[in-house]
């Protein structure tokens, strides 16, 4: 005859505690899965009470197919009016059927591009954050600048312009080539990208790739500029082809022995 004793209880009981044990993906196997039997998976992104001195979850992004924690500093938790009201995050459904569409992206960017035109050449600056959903760095958000080292951003166009200047917003949407998620960390978007494009009116679009095939993508944008058109008339769509350097700067999240630390 052999006994069995628990040694420890369930290590997330305080996070649920309105679900036993035994209770399987919230009792709804329908919504959510469970792959290591300790809570449904998710992307939550966790901003810093001064008040209680804690983290407290500000967006819940409902998912079955990411489980992200993004900590930081820089997102404040919202704090209740009275002491005694319930604390609760904001909720975004839906994000399963964006992500299923547009293939499972490993990660998203978000960038602001500046960039001087001359002639059939463009020369620019990007600054971009990066947030991981896959590899050894996602739950981390990461500020990349332009890399005097790497390259500044340079590409040539058609038409041409005498002289333009202008800014792009957009986001990116990228996939690790070879799924080895090991090598896929912050350190896989420095370097050299290469991209061909087009525009038209303030929209944009690219498809784009590292120089060491280790990422690919596309992005979407929009923006504004203002110049001297060559032919004011044409009312062609631009084509780009461009390289562009980055080097990360910083960190944007908390890093996970940091946050042992708090």
């Amino acid at each position: 005859m052999k006994t069995s004793l628990w040694l420890s209880v369930d290590p997330l009981a305080e996070k649920m505690p309105n679900y036993g044990a035994y209770v399987f993906s919230k009792n709804n196997a329908v919504r959510f899965i469970d792959p290591d039997g300790r809570a449904p998976i998710d992307i939550t992104i966790w901003g810093w009470d001064s008040y209680s001195k804690e983290y407290r979850k500000t967006v819940v992004i409902k998912s079955n197919i990411y489980n992200v924690d993004y900590y930081s500093k820089n997102i404040a938790a919202p704090t209740a009016v009275a002491s005694r009201a319930k604390w609760e995050p904001t909720t975004i459904y839906g994000f399963d059927l964006w992500a299923t569409l547009s293939g499972k992206p490993d990660a998203i960017r978000f960038n602001m591009t500046a960039e001087l035109h001359a002639g059939g050449v463009n020369v620019g600056g990007t600054l971009g954050v990066v947030a991981p959903l896959q590899g050894k760095d996602k739950g981390g958000l990461f500020f990349y600048g332009p890399s005097a080292e790497k390259g500044w951003d340079i590409g040539f166009e058609k038409p041409s312009y005498s002289f333009e200047i202008g800014g792009v917003l957009g986001v990116s949407l990228i996939y690790d080539s070879d799924k080895k998620y090991n090598k896929f960390d912050r350190y896989a978007f420095e370097g050299v990208e290469e991209s061909i494009g087009g525009s038209y009116g303030v929209f944009s679009a690219s498809l784009f790739k590292s120089s060491d095939d280790s990422y690919s993508g596309f992005s979407f944008g929009a923006g504004l500029s203002k110049g001297v058109s060559r032919d004011t008339k044409d009312k062609r769509g631009d084509k780009n082809a461009s390289t562009s350097g980055a080097k990360l700067i910083r960190s944007l999240t908390v890093e996970p022995e940091q946050k042992k630390d708090e």
